[in-house]
């Protein structure tokens, strides 16, 4: 175990929970698109659900009235509605009753042409598609990036794959293994733990060894995308 490793040796000690949960009970008129990054709700129009940061200030309420509602349509719920394990439904200025996604009123966006659109997201930075992203081992995370949604480690920094899985000592030079923690367990058929010829335990995402690049600077940096032919970084969900 490295020394950057030991920032998140106490997530060594948590089991990674299964990616897929029991089949929930929705809503009539929402749904959900499973993406490779995690699941999209929509409605049942295939149209992006959101959330709007500001109702967050009154709890239980909606803000959005009047011009905000015809460019973000509430999500109505029928009157006779029941409630579900994550969804209930709040009470609007105009009585109707409108569907909430644990404690969040949520809604569509007007220029969202067609299904799978999701052209609202963070637009003036109080809107949010409402996603939940796939269940990642200690240490590494799902990130936005201008290419899509990436897979990052605990410091941010971009995780790459090869074209093949046989990096030795030279190609390690330039290119550090994503270990994972001692005693890390996974539950999960995208997930596994290789054992390397040098000892280390390594990541590896659908049987493809993981790695960062010392030519990365800064989060976010990119630089090992495209090197030597073979290097490329691990999109999940590629932007649309």
């Amino acid at each position: 175990m490295t020394i950057r490793n030991w920032s998140i040796a106490a997530a060594a000690l948590l089991l990674l929970s299964a990616e897929v949960a029991a089949e929930e009970i929705l809503p009539p008129n929402i749904a959900v698109q499973n993406l490779e990054a995690g699941r999209l709700f929509v409605n049942s129009d295939g149209r992006t659900l959101y959330t709007f940061k500001r109702d967050m200030e009154e709890p239980g309420t909606s803000v959005c009235v009047d011009d905000c509602a015809i460019i973000w349509p509430p999500v109505i719920a029928p009157a006779e509605r029941s409630d579900y394990v994550d969804w209930t439904t709040i009470q609007r200025d105009d009585r109707s009753l409108q569907w909430a996604y644990r404690g969040q009123p949520v809604y569509t966006y007007i220029k969202d042409t067609h299904p799978g659109s999701i052209s609202g997201e963070k637009v003036s930075r109080l809107w949010d598609v409402l996603y939940e992203p796939i269940t990642t081992p200690p240490g590494i995370s799902i990130k936005a990036s201008i290419v899509g949604q990436i897979l990052v480690n605990a410091f941010g920094e971009t995780i790459y794959t090869p074209a093949s899985n046989n990096c030795n000592k030279n190609c390690m030079k330039a290119w550090m293994p994503v270990e994972a923690p001692w005693m890390a367990q996974i539950k999960s058929t995208n997930w596994a733990i290789t054992r390397r010829v040098d000892g280390l335990s390594q990541w590896v995402y659908k049987d493809q060894a993981l790695y960062t690049f010392e030519g990365d600077n800064r989060p976010g940096d990119m630089n090992g995308e495209g090197e030597e032919g073979i290097w490329k970084v691990v999109v999940l969900q590629p932007a649309p």
